[in-house]
């Protein structure tokens, strides 16, 4: 349950304009935010994250003297606090989550009506919700011997980060203090970004079946990646029930740091899995991206979905963000997604619960669901009614989820088959694929 405590935030941007409108808004959409203060680029933000003790950061991608994602390598390993991207239509903000920011926001164009509102009420929300997020490090930046005594955090199996009893994290974080002066000096040595610096500074005093649909183009795959490593070692399908296998959906869910749990499940997984279909919470364009950006990293082939797109086997399909809802209806003898305009379910555009629901009532036993973490309970009863129709269900267990919500009702309202952590929902998937 979330508590009514306020909620020390902090904000990093090196635009003056647009840090002066977070920091007078995020308080007016929100009653529990406090921002504590503001920082105009990483160097200046490490000078006063120990004094400030934020338990939320809103962090910028792309700042002069060193942008945001080598801003992440250095901070989350000794300060395990929340972040918050808020960035323009980048690619790069995939690789920040990968290094542990927990969610982010698309800047708004502040030339559209009502478009400023809606971004605030929509970060304030993320504020909120990170405020009880767990910061997640891939295994690059896992703290190599670990001092509780120090940094007044402990480690958690699976490279999570949480606070102690009793501290939020950003009180936890900032017991690291007598290690910043060594921090801030290794990070002045950085190469400076090519944006030109803010013109105001200061400090807040005040506080193998990959064939393409036809009609529709899907990207090449390209070999490399920045994103750091995870598990790789990918699991065989080894069942020889063609017809079935062929027969079968796999719809997965997620929001709050899901970009990199579903990633870290899709990885493991053979390029000849049954069709996907795919609903993360994400603004409009983003998904794209982050179809594009899982087609290079994961065997099978993904794409953004367009409406009337065939599932077919070695294929997944992302739900475009923003503006439609996405689900899953018979063709035939085969099945394709449907995006079309709807209303707002659970408060999501495109929202887990509708593309549950529709696999519950078309593939009945024919399908499976899997849901990730994430705030709220988006998804929960479509899982439930996706397993009262036959599904096999999964669900993400509370130590690996950056947000035990969504799989957390699922789990109680008794829409859950099996619950395994991130890393170890592939080996539950294939073994259950494995066994037709």
């Amino acid at each position: 349950m979330l508590t009514k405590s306020k909620i020390r935030t902090m904000v990093i941007d090196d635009s003056f304009v647009f840090r002066k409108f977070l920091i007078e808004n995020l308080p007016k959409s929100q009653e529990r935010i406090e921002i504590v203060g503001y920082a105009m680029d990483p160097i200046d933000a490490m000078r006063k994250i120990p004094s400030l003790m934020p338990d939320v950061i809103t962090l910028d991608v792309e700042m002069p003297r060193m942008n945001g994602i080598d801003f992440l390598k250095e901070l989350l390993p000794k300060y395990p606090i929340p972040v918050i991207l808020v960035s323009s239509l980048n690619i790069r903000v995939f690789d920040a989550l990968s290094y542990g920011a927990v969610d982010f926001v698309r800047k708004p164009d502040m030339s559209i009506s009502n478009a400023p509102a809606q971004f605030v009420q929509g970060l304030a929300s993320k504020v909120v919700i990170a405020s009880h997020a767990k910061v997640r490090l891939p295994a690059s930046l896992k703290p190599k011997a670990p001092a509780p005594e120090a940094s007044g955090a402990r480690k958690v199996p699976g490279t999570v980060l949480k606070p102690e009893k009793g501290r939020t994290a950003g009180q936890s974080a900032a017991t690291a203090a007598q290690r910043a002066a060594s921090t801030i000096s290794k990070m002045q040595t950085a190469t400076a970004s090519s944006k030109a610096p803010a013109a105001y500074g200061g400090t807040n005093r005040a506080s193998a079946a990959r064939r393409p649909e036809s009609g529709s183009s899907v990207p090449q795959k390209k070999p490399t990646s920045v994103a750091p490593p995870i598990n790789t070692s990918i699991i065989k399908l080894t069942s020889g029930a063609v017809l079935r296998l062929n027969a079968t959906v796999i719809a997965l869910g997620a929001s709050t740091g899901g970009t990199e749990a579903t990633l870290e499940v899709m990885r493991q997984l053979p390029a000849n899995i049954p069709g996907m279909v795919i609903t993360q919470h994400m603004p409009k364009g983003f998904t794209q991206m982050y179809a594009e950006r899982l087609n290079k990293l994961c065997q099978m082939q993904v794409k953004e979905a367009e409406d009337g797109d065939m599932i077919q086997r070695g294929l997944a399909l992302i739900a475009p963000g923003g503006d439609l809802q996405m689900k899953v209806v018979r063709s035939g003898s085969n099945y394709k997604v449907r995006c079309y305009p709807g209303e707002k379910v659970n408060g999501h555009r495109p929202s887990v619960d509708v593309l549950f629901q529709s696999m519950a009532e078309t593939l009945k036993g024919s399908g499976i669901g899997i849901i990730l973490t994430g705030m709220g309970q988006d998804g929960a009863h479509g899982l439930l009614a996706m397993r009262k129709a036959g599904a096999y269900t999964i669900g993400q267990d509370q130590e690996s989820s950056v947000v035990y919500g969504m799989p957390k009702v699922a789990h109680d309202i008794g829409g859950v088959c099996a619950q395994a952590s991130c890393s170890a929902i592939p080996g539950v998937l294939m073994k259950y694929l494995n066994s037709f």
